[in-house]
């Protein structure tokens, strides 16, 4: 017998298709479920690995065993009647394929920024505990992003947390959400990269290095802004609203918030009318998402961005 035909008698060419389509399969819901439940970069890159590792193994135990009616045997270079199986197996899981990419298609069209019907919101900010504003959300390793969260939760929008860190490279995993709108910490690139490089702060004259804070703060306002620019304009229908409690001087007032915003849409002519900011009062020492007011000041925010009806 030739050799392409000793392949197609041990169903090498079979086995490769169903190894193939069960991969594809596993690489779509590693895809699906990485942004929910915020695995890290390097899981789907593991599970690459892994996978492409298992190819030659299954080719070759595929080449040097049989699958018979009795299990898995030692190819004796016969035919075993139970082979059909495989082929069987392998419609089976075509069919699965098929269903899925279907089903991705359909979610993923117009109108997909929407679960059920509400628009998705995204809360992004950092864990880095000197960017968390209330002592008590602090004090129990909890983010802004999980005060407004309680904020929130009862309008009519689909609520996803987004914890950055100061490598987040995360926009295409974001993107897939389709978010109507983002909220987003202006300083949550900045706290996370100064955790990590540890130039401490103004009021840690010990530790704090202000050259060196202001390079890395410029650094951290180009990523925010990029970031900005890549989602914004990857979906035209993404809007952004920026928070900060007035580090930056003057923040608190309504034009230089403006100037801000005119600087981005100059950058990015793309997002004009598509970014908002406001200020969290109460500054350094006083700034929560906990008080009432500001609270109310949020949800009129998001309410107004996102067209919905007020109630309050």
């Amino acid at each position: 017998m030739s050799f392409l035909g000793e392949i197609k008698r041990r169903k090498v060419f079979q086995v490769a298709a169903v190894y193939a389509v069960v991969a594809w399969l596993i690489m779509q819901v590693v895809d699906v479920v990485s942004g929910p439940l915020l695995l890290p970069d390097i899981f789907a890159r593991i599970v690459i690995l892994v996978l492409a590792i298992g190819f030659p193994i299954t080719i070759i135990l595929t080449w040097a065993f049989d699958l018979t009616p009795d299990g898995v045997a030692r190819d004796q270079g016969t035919v075993q009647s139970g082979g059909r199986r495989i082929e069987y197996v392998l419609s089976g899981l075509l069919v699965v394929a098929v269903g899925w990419s279907v089903w991705i298609y359909s979610s993923s069209g117009p109108g997909a920024n929407q679960a059920d019907g509400l628009p998705v919101v995204i809360l992004m900010d950092t864990s880095a505990p000197r960017g968390v504003y209330d002592p008590e959300t602090r004090a129990a390793s909890g983010t802004n992003a999980d005060d407004l969260n309680d904020a929130l939760r009862d309008l009519p929008v689909v609520l996803h947390k987004e914890a950055i860190g100061s490598t987040w490279d995360r926009d295409d995993e974001l993107l897939e959400q389709r978010p109507a709108l983002i909220l987003i910490h202006r300083s949550g690139f900045f706290h996370s990269m100064n955790q990590e490089f540890d130039f401490g702060y103004r009021d840690d004259p010990a530790t704090h290095n202000e050259q060196s804070a202001r390079r890395l703060y410029a650094v951290a306002e180009n990523k925010l802004v990029a970031f900005f620019g890549y989602v914004g304009l990857a979906n035209p229908d993404t809007s952004f609203l920026v928070y900060s409690r007035g580090g930056t001087p003057g923040w608190a007032e309504e034009r230089v918030r403006y100037d801000w915003i005119a600087e981005i849409e100059s950058r990015f002519p793309s997002l004009a009318g598509r970014v908002f900011a406001m200020n969290v009062p109460g500054g350094d020492e006083n700034a929560t998402f906990r008080d009432e007011a500001t609270v109310q000041t949020v949800r009129r925010n998001v309410q107004s961005i996102l067209g919905l009806p007020s109630g309050d």
